[in-house]
């Protein structure tokens, strides 16, 4: 728990459960895609991991090329996106292939490769975005600690 300081010295309990409640978040959330399930992290400032692999991405590209780093993309190419998502986002999925074989969460950037695995990786990106998913519900908690 925080603390605070008055000028007697004594440092006093920071009471801010109700004051930053709104900005309580899950670590995962799983994702229903009807035929599999996928579980992510955010993809925000907040995640460390995310932000520290985004800013070492672009640098990358910046190093490789001449080219801007493309806008649309947070690491400034889809490669690197993949690979963001990948190391920071994707935590694990139950996806199997077309004879029922699972496939391991190791090979996201494999599938996110393909054409329609492109469009699956839009849309995790676009869930881990959604701060919403994430938000805890702490009504609950907050009417047990009273």
């Amino acid at each position: 728990m925080a603390t605070a300081k008055t000028n007697d010295a004594a440092p006093v309990a920071l009471k801010l459960d109700k004051a930053l409640g709104g900005f309580d978040y899950e670590d995962i959330h799983r994702l229903d895609c009807g035929a599999f399930w996928i579980d992510i992290r955010r993809a925000q400032e907040s995640n460390k991991a995310f932000r520290v692999l985004a800013a070492k991405e672009r640098r990358l590209l910046a190093k490789r090329s001449k080219l801007t780093p493309d806008a649309e993309f947070m690491t400034g190419s889809l490669e690197g996106d993949i690979k963001l998502c990948c190391a920071c986002v994707l935590v694990d999925w139950s996806l199997c292939d077309d004879d029922g074989n699972p496939i391991p969460v190791e090979r996201a950037q494999e599938v996110f490769a393909t054409t329609r695995g492109q469009v699956l990786f839009f849309k995790v990106m676009q869930a881990a975005r959604t701060e919403a998913l994430f938000k805890r519900d702490t009504t609950e908690d907050l009417d047990a600690k009273n």
